[in-house]
């Protein structure tokens, strides 16, 4: 689930990347090693269970 969330966004930071302009401004590719490889994304993580969570197990 978290996996999924980071996909997602990095698709929606590469979508709005690319609306700069009228043509692409980068392909998966280069998005990935220019961007991504200069200014990574931290990784989602769940950091402590709360109240809620608990009560849901």
């Amino acid at each position: 689930m978290l996996e999924e969330m980071n996909l997602i966004v990095k698709r929606l930071l590469y979508k709005w990347m690319n609306r700069r302009s009228q043509r692409r401004s980068f392909n998966w590719k280069d998005f990935k090693k220019k961007v991504i490889d200069m200014y990574p994304i931290q990784e989602p993580f769940i950091e402590s269970k709360n109240e809620q969570m608990e009560l849901l197990i």
